[in-house]
C-alpha cells in the first residue's frame, strides 16, 4: 500500500470518527471546549499597580489526558486536526506583538455549578509559566470562568532617576539634573498577572476575554 494511499485512508477513518463521536457527545450531554492562551508583549498598563495575589487553587482541578484514539475520553486531549481555531493561533504565532501560550482542546460535561469539575490549565516555557483553572457551568447560558496566572521571566528595562551630580561649589552641592529618566537593562526578573473573570457565553461562537498582559480565545461546541 502506498503511503499516499495509507494517509488518504487514515484521514477518511478519522473523519467519520470525528462525525461519529459528535454524535455520540452530543447525546451524552457533552461539550467540546477549545481555548488560546497568548501573551501581549507590547502591553501598555499606564503604570497600573499589579497587586501580589495567592495563585489560582489547582488542587481539585481535573489535568488534559493524553488523546490515544477515539472515542474520545473526558478531559482526554483532541488532536490537532480537530481544532477550530488554528487560524487565530497561527496568527498570533506569526505575530511580533504575541505570544503563543497555550492552544488545546478537550472533551467534558458541563453541569450546574456545584457539579462541573474544573480544568487544568498549565504550560512552562524559558521566559513564561502559565498555570490556573478554567471553570465551566451551565443554567440559562453557559458561563465561563477562567482563573490564570502568569508569570514572566522575560528581561523588562527599568526606569531610573538621573544619577545625582557633586561639584565644587559652596555647598558642595550641584544643581538637579533635568528630570529625564535613564532606561537600563535589569536582570531577569519574575512578574506576575492574574485574569479571573466570569464571561457568559454561547455555544458555537469564538469569546476573547482579555487582560493588559494576556488574553484568551475560548469556544464551546455542544456534542463536540
Amino acid at each position: 500500500m502506498t503511503s499516499l494511499l495509507r494517509r488518504t485512508l487514515l484521514t477518511t477513518g478519522l473523519a467519520a470518527g470525528l462525525s461519529v463521536c459528535a454524535a455520540n457527545l452530543q447525546a451524552a450531554g457533552l461539550y467540546k471546549v477549545e481555548m488560546i492562551v497568548f501573551a501581549n508583549l507590547n502591553a501598555d498598563d499606564g503604570g497600573e499597580f499589579w497587586p501580589e495575589l495567592p495563585p489560582p487553587e489547582t488542587g481539585s482541578a481535573t489535568p488534559l489526558s493524553t488523546w490515544d484514539g477515539y472515542p474520545a475520553q473526558r478531559f482526554e486531549q483532541l488532536p490537532n486536526n480537530n481544532l477550530r481555531l488554528g487560524g487565530d493561533a497561527a496568527a498570533l504565532s506569526r505575530s511580533p506583538n504575541y505570544t503563543l501560550l497555550y492552544h488545546k482542546a478537550w472533551i467534558q460535561p458541563i453541569g450546574r455549578p456545584s457539579s462541573t469539575p474544573k480544568a487544568l490549565i498549565e504550560a512552562e516555557f524559558d521566559d513564561y509559566k502559565l498555570e490556573g483553572v478554567l471553570t465551566l457551568h451551565r443554567q440559562r447560558f453557559l458561563h465561563a470562568q477562567p482563573h490564570l496566572q502568569l508569570t514572566s521571566y522575560r528581561q523588562q528595562p527599568v526606569r531610573l532617576p538621573p544619577p545625582a551630580q557633586l561639584e565644587g561649589n559652596e555647598n558642595n552641592m550641584a544643581p538637579a539634573e533635568p528630570s529625564v529618566a535613564r532606561m537600563i537593562d535589569a536582570a531577569p526578573a519574575a512578574n506576575t498577572w492574574q485574569l479571573n473573570q466570569s464571561r457568559r457565553m454561547k455555544s458555537n461562537e469564538t469569546h476573547y476575554i482579555d487582560h493588559p498582559k494576556f488574553g484568551v480565545l475560548l469556544r464551546i461546541q455542544p456534542g463536540g
